[in-house]
């Protein structure tokens, strides 16, 4: 309860809350489903499913709502718990009255902590990677022998009693590996492959490996792949060049794995991803039907929980590691769940259900088969999928700010290849006015430092690196109006990284533009006559006001359409035809005359 709120609709419509109180009735109801007739009397037997724990006040009910996950505000969701009996004793059946008659309900048996070591997780996994090879061909890629990387890992090598070497490929050899996608905690990491470790392989003392790394090794071996791939251990880390040519690659590392070990859980290289992990739940003792003998206990633990929000998915790197992998083995908080093309996400085990299997959960996003080259009747959309690759990533965590760029070259280079579109730092060039529609929902802060130039295309929300979102707009139809982008460039910090730290790029737009100045002037006498979303962190909600833009530097380029109202660009002008992007405007249908007035003007400018 202490996660969330009751809210109840008021008369007119409103929300209102309600305080946990004498004053709040609580109604807990059971959902059974019958399972079958037993006996003479053909009594039925019911299988208790879960329970809803229901809220009135004022003979209104109330609604739970429990704060949302990376993101502001609450969502609503009524409170289920879903019932089971510890498997460890005999009781599963209570005799109960159902509508007068004798019945029985039963209840499923569950352990109160699940093993994700276990024989039967290992050859459940092993089944469901099996059958995702056999039964997926329209979704999920083939098990075919692919290119091994650089180095590997050799899980079943003969060169020592822990049966484990660092295997140097040879060129064109396949074979079939495991990826490991892990957090590396905090430094020092000493457990690494260095120059010194190449020149003499003996020096590796197998016997220290990290705990994550040791478990990755049990999980590999289960699945029976003699193959893993550890970036800590198959790549250099103390050769600069070794490192920049094997992270242009990594995508296609954990594109053709047969399957990524996620170790979700594990904040760090020594925390192991394979402890039991603990239902939570809460006991229930019940009575026999009739007397006061006790007949067992039951536990309840919550069915509406929320998607994971686990180390792993915090980190900017994890997620081009999740979405190219075309196999996943998510080794969460709370269980082992499987994740592939056709089945985004599901526990291996099916009965536990611990985790909420919502497809609109971020986790369940998967990106178009086209890229493990399996054919489509329909066109791979940039649109469909920017949008929320934007969003996630850009609430992850990097250690080193010049990985912002490099961390998404991988899913940015197979879009580019199953697309045709290209892509310019953050932006793409043939939908230029749905990527450039990027915002941040939340720049208030408490105190912050004077705006500063930044490190990197204004117009990039890459360079700003938080959290954004995407304003749904439309080219404008009128071509007078349309935006568009006449050329482009990139400056790299190194030029054999196209897809690496940018650190400048200009945009050649030919768009309309009016100055700040030259818009009448009682739009600015409401505070909301014009929605302003900027790109930099403010004090206060009053520097966000439009009103504060107002000056003969500031102007306004119309980006597009959404209905009858309009987005644009609010922009600095620092001379000539250059000019810097300050936020995104939303203008709704009345303000959007503006775009009408003689005023404005169709020009050709530099957006640095």
């Amino acid at each position: 309860m202490s996660r969330g709120h009751l809210v109840t609709p008021d008369p007119d419509g409103q929300r209102a809350l309600v305080e946990f109180d004498e004053k709040v009735q609580i109604s807990i109801s059971a959902y059974c489903e019958e399972m079958a007739r037993y006996g003479q009397a053909n009594s039925p037997v019911l299988m208790l499913k879960h329970l809803i724990v229901e809220f009135i006040f004022q003979d209104r009910k109330c609604l739970f709502h429990a704060a949302a996950q990376n993101a502001p505000g609450y969502k609503l969701k009524i409170l289920a718990l879903r019932v089971f009996t510890d498997a460890r004793y005999g009781m599963f059946v209570c005799p109960v009255e159902v509508a007068g008659d004798r019945g029985f309900v039963t209840f499923t048996k569950r352990d109160l902590q699940i093993s994700v070591s276990s024989k039967e997780m290992a050859a459940q996994s092993k089944y469901l990677l099996k059958d995702c090879i056999t039964h997926h061909p329209f979704t999920c890629p083939p098990n075919l022998d692919v290119l091994l990387p650089s180095r590997v890992i050799d899980v079943n090598s003969n060169q020592n009693q822990e049966g484990l070497s660092l295997y140097v490929s040879a060129p064109n050899e396949r074979a079939h590996y495991t990826a490991l996608s892990y957090c590396w905690g905090d430094p020092p990491h000493s457990y690494v492959t260095t120059r010194s470790t190449l020149e003499d392989l003996s020096k590796v003392d197998w016997s220290q490996l990290p705990t994550t790394i040791k478990d990755a090794v049990i999980v590999t071996r289960s699945l029976g792949i003699r193959y893993l791939w550890i970036d800590a251990l198959c790549i250099v880390q103390d050769d600069e060049m070794d490192k920049t040519e094997e992270i242009k690659v990594m995508g296609r590392i954990y594109k053709n794995a047969t399957i990524t070990i996620a170790a979700a859980n594990s904040s760090g290289v020594h925390t192991g991803f394979l402890e039991d992990r603990k239902v939570p739940s809460i006991p229930l003792p019940i009575v026999k039907f009739g007397t006061d003998e006790p007949a067992g206990i039951l536990w309840v633990h919550e069915n509406t929980v929320d998607a994971p929000d686990e180390p792993l998915d915090q980190r900017g790197w994890t997620l081009q590691e999740s979405l190219l992998s075309p196999r996943i083995l998510y080794y969460g908080s709370k269980d082992l769940v499987w994740k592939c093309q056709a089945k985004p996400f599901q526990p291996v085990i099916e009965s536990h259900a611990l985790y909420s299997t919502n497809m609109a959960l971020d986790q369940n996003h998967r990106l178009p088969s086209t890229i493990f080259n399996i054919a489509s009747k329909e066109a791979t959309s940039i649109t469909e999928n920017w949008a929320w690759i934007q969003s996630i990533y850009s609430q992850r965590k990097l250690s080193f700010p010049e990985d912002r760029f490099r961390a998404l070259g991988g899913i940015v280079e197979e879009l580019q290849r199953v697309t045709g579109d290209t892509y310019i730092a953050g932006v793409w060039k043939n939908n230029i006015v749905k990527t450039l529609a990027w915002f941040r929902p939340e720049n208030i802060v408490g105190n912050t430092a004077p705006y500063t130039p930044l490190d990197g295309p204004s117009w990039s929300w890459i360079t700003h690196f938080r959290p954004v979102r995407t304003l749904s707009l439309e080219e404008d139809k009128d071509k007078n109006k349309r935006l568009e982008l006449l050329s482009w460039s990139v400056k790299l910090a190194d030029m054999n990284a196209p897809l690496g730290h940018v650190e400048g790029g200009e945009l050649e737009i030919l768009g309309c533009m009016i100055q700040t100045t030259k818009i009448p002037t009682e739009i600015w006498t409401k505070e909301s006559s014009i929605e302003l979303l900027l790109d930099f962190d403010v004090v206060d909600g009053k520097r966000k006001l439009s009103v504060n833009f107002v000056g003969e530097e500031y102007f306004y380029l119309l980006l597009g359409n959404r209905g009858a109202a309009t987005g644009a660009l609010l922009l600095r002008h620092l001379g000539n035809d250059s000019f810097i992007r300050l936020g995104l405007s939303a203008w709704n249908q009345s303000k959007s005359f503006i775009w009408s007035l003689e005023d404005v003007q169709r020009m050709r400018i530099r957006l640095l």
